[in-house]
Order: structure tokens, then C-alpha cells, then sequence
């Protein structure tokens, strides 16, 4: 109670707070704020710092001439201080390759637009159906699949995405493999020993499941590049520190020389013994 007696006594007499009137300066200041915060609403719609020249960039694959369109047209009614990179996405959202944009502006009229594409890694379907597809299981219907390697799958129920939980991993098993190898591979296909990838003149590599597939292609690519291991029907890169050979009967430790053929030794017979057969993939 002491502390709202003395806050009381502070009070004017007849308990009304009295405010001093503003000095000049305090009048001035308030004036000056006012007219730039109008200034600046004002000029950043203006035609002053109108959206005249927009250059679309990373457009390279499906409909770029329309995505172009599609960009130029959403930037029109911007100014380069009042961008909308959401106007933006949402120009292009119909377009499957488009996995983002960003934009830049440069004063007074130019805006640069960068469009982030989604890479096809893989490729659904036979003949002219064939459709790509991205690593995140979108389907880039109107980008060419060339000769990407072919998965089975089902597509879900709005047909933008594969539906199939399995081949969504063989795509990502697609999509951690080296360009060089992705160019090379014909198919991944899924059967008694989990994922196999067959390559262009070159051996079937048995993957087994999709976990740890950077350090599996890359196992891979090792010992193909290895000459000793020419003529390898296939290789079994299920464990990657420890490659089987299928063919030449050898266990291949990336790390280290290729092991000859009938190497001594439990870990080396095992190993070649349990690659003695590629799987068939249905």
C-alpha cells in the first residue's frame, strides 16, 4: 500500500498526469518522419524503380521457354524494392523441373531470377511414356529422360510423385551415384538380393538395400577402375570396404590391392563364395 500512496502523491492535484507539449524541434522531427516514411511508400511502388528487364537464369531442361514466360509475366507490376519471390514460385508451381527461384534486383529497372531446377536421376515407364524423375520422386513429365536408368514404379494418386515406397529408394540409389556411373546404368531393379544396377558393357553391381549408397558406388567405381579387375561379371558392393568379385573369384578391399584369385583365407573364401551368383532381378 506504501507504494501506491506514493505513486499517488506524485500525481498532480486532481489526479491527472499532465503532458508537456512537444518543443519545436520535437514538431520537426515528427514532420520530417513522416514525409520519408511516405517518401519511401511512394517511391518503392513508383515507375521510378519499375521492373523493366528481367534475366531468367538455370532454366535448362523441359519447358524453359515457358518458364521464362512465366517469370517475366509474374515480375511485371514489381518494382525492384518491392519483389515477391512467393509471386514468383507460385508462377511456376505448374512446372515439375522448377524445385525453386530466387531473385535478385538491380537498380533501378533490373531483376535477376535464378531458377533451381530439380535433376533428373532416373526414368519411369517404356517407350514414349517414359518419364523422368528427380531425386525426391517428382515426375518431370516434358523433360527428356534419355538414357537414364529405368526403374519399375506406380505413380500416386495425383500423378505428380511416384507412389511406390521401394522404388522411391531406388531412386535415391539412382540419384547417389557418380554421373559418370548414372550415365553408364541401364537399369535398378529389385529382387533376392536387394537392389542391382545393370551398367553399359560393364558388371551388374549388387547393392542390396539403399543405405550407405554414396560409399557403395563409390566402392564400385574403385575397383572397376582397377585393371585387375577387368572382365568381372559383377560386383557385390553390399559390404563397400570388402567388394566381391564375381568372375574372378577374388574379394576386393577397395583400400587395398585387388586380392588374387583363390586367396587364402576365411573372410576372402566367404565373401567370393556368397557372390558366386548374381541375383536374378524380376
Amino acid at each position: 500500500m506504501s507504494a501506491v500512496r506514493a505513486a499517488a502523491r506524485a500525481l498532480p492535484r486532481g489526479g491527472r498526469l499532465r503532458l508537456r507539449p512537444l518543443s519545436g524541434r520535437g514538431l520537426v522531427a515528427l514532420v520530417v518522419l513522416a514525409l520519408l516514411a511516405g517518401g519511401w511508400l511512394w517511391l518503392r511502388d513508383s515507375e521510378l524503380v519499375a521492373v523493366r528487364e528481367v534475366h531468367v537464369s538455370g532454366a535448362r531442361s523441359g519447358d524453359t521457354a515457358a518458364v521464362r514466360l512465366a517469370l517475366r509475366r509474374a515480375a511485371q507490376g514489381m518494382t525492384t524494392l518491392r519483389v515477391s519471390e512467393d509471386d514468383l514460385r507460385a508462377a511456376v508451381r505448374s512446372f515439375p523441373q522448377v524445385a525453386d527461384v530466387r531473385a535478385s534486383p538491380e537498380l533501378p529497372h533490373g531483376l535477376e531470377v535464378e531458377v533451381v531446377e530439380r535433376r533428373p536421376v532416373a526414368a519411369v515407364g517404356e517407350g514414349a511414356g517414359r518419364l523422368a524423375v528427380a531425386a525426391d520422386g517428382t515426375l518431370l513429365r516434358g523433360v527428356r529422360p534419355g538414357s537414364l536408368p529405368r526403374i519399375r514404379a506406380a505413380t500416386a494418386g495425383d500423378g505428380r510423385r511416384l507412389g511406390d515406397a521401394r522404388a522411391r529408394r531406388a531412386v535415391a540409389l539412382a540419384a547417389a551415384a557418380p554421373p559418370v556411373l548414372l550415365r553408364r546404368s541401364t537399369s535398378v531393379r529389385w529382387g533376392r538380393r536387394g537392389f542391382t544396377v545393370a551398367l553399359r558393357d560393364g558388371p551388374k553391381l549388387v547393392f542390396g538395400s539403399a543405405a550407405r549408397a554414396g560409399a557403395k558406388w563409390a566402392a564400385a567405381a574403385r575397383v572397376m577402375a582397377d585393371t585387375r579387375a577387368a572382365g568381372a561379371t559383377f560386383l557385390d558392393v553390399r559390404i563397400p570396404g570388402r567388394v566381391a568379385v564375381g568372375g574372378l573369384g577374388a574379394t576386393v578391399e577397395p583400400e587395398a590391392p585387388i586380392a588374387a584369385p583363390g586367396a587364402e583365407g576365411a573372410g576372402a573364401a566367404g565373401a567370393a563364395g556368397a557372390a558366386a551368383e548374381p541375383e536374378t532381378a524380376p
